[in-house]
């Protein structure tokens, strides 16, 4: 083995071998095969070369005084062993596992995944303990990203796929790959929506009127507006998920569950 090889693991030799069976007058006979020699492959050869009745034909010309001329081109190339290939630690990144027809939505994964403000974005979703990642396109997401940034082989896609109500049948089906990206995009905005729903009824304006006026000192009873403005923000917003609110007609707190 070349010494430029012997230190690459994730490498092995592929050897071309083209056999050349020369015609002595005029042309010649090629035949073509490559192997690729590493451990679980060391035994080779060909199963057929040329049919002795066109060796031995006179008027065939490869066979001249009882002697043919047989060339033999060898090429040593470096190719990636896949069984043993370390994506994470050669790349810094790992793949996709297909299901059976799933790699154009891998594609589109792997590309929404790369793009840093979307990958945030999916982070900063709003989930809950309580989610059920296949029933959750948000909280899958969220969790294949995850694995894409951290696990060190290649990341399964059955939670996001049943998250889209998918079974087996559909993942051996080849989907538009556009629709998908249509779809997925438009189920992550209604999570989206939600979050600036919430704001919107966080700084809603409280109108004071009727038997709830304000009591402004010196000035007495006086129609008012009560709200929240935000005037600026700072780097890092932490948002807090309302657990908890008063019950009026229990006279308690009691836990949010939707």
């Amino acid at each position: 083995m070349p010494k430029s090889f012997s230190t690459l693991k994730s490498y092995v030799e592929n050897i071309e071998v083209v056999f050349l069976m020369l015609h002595q007058e005029h042309s010649t006979f090629p035949i073509y095969t490559q192997h690729q020699f590493n451990q679980r492959e060391s035994d080779w050869g060909f199963t057929s070369f040329m049919p002795l009745n066109e060796l031995y034909d006179p008027n065939k010309g490869y066979l001249v005084n009882d002697t043919c001329v047989v060339e033999a081109d060898v090429a040593v190339r470096k190719v990636i062993d896949y069984w043993t290939y370390d994506s994470k630690k050669e790349t810094g990144y790992v793949g996709l596992k297909n299901q059976g027809a799933t790699c154009y939505m891998n594609s589109l994964l792997q590309t929404l995944y790369h793009l840093p403000y979307f990958r945030k974005a999916v982070y900063h979703m709003p989930t809950t303990e309580n989610d059920n990642p296949t029933g959750s396109i948000p909280l899958a997401l969220q969790s294949l990203f995850y694995k894409l940034q951290y696990n060190e082989t290649s990341v399964a896609t059955k939670e996001l796929t049943k998250s889209f109500g998918w079974d087996t049948y559909d993942s051996f089906m080849q989907h538009d790959v556009q629709e998908l990206n249509r779809v997925l995009c438009e189920k992550l905005e209604d999570k989206m929506k939600d979050v600036y729903a919430s704001f919107d009824k966080y700084v809603e304006v409280e109108r004071l009127e009727g038997d709830n006026k304000y009591h402004a000192e010196e000035h007495g009873l006086q129609d008012a507006k009560k709200g929240v403005l935000f005037i600026d923000f700072p780097p890092v917003l932490q948002l807090q998920l309302k657990r908890f609110e008063y019950d009026f007609m229990r006279d308690t707190m009691v836990k949010v569950s939707s």
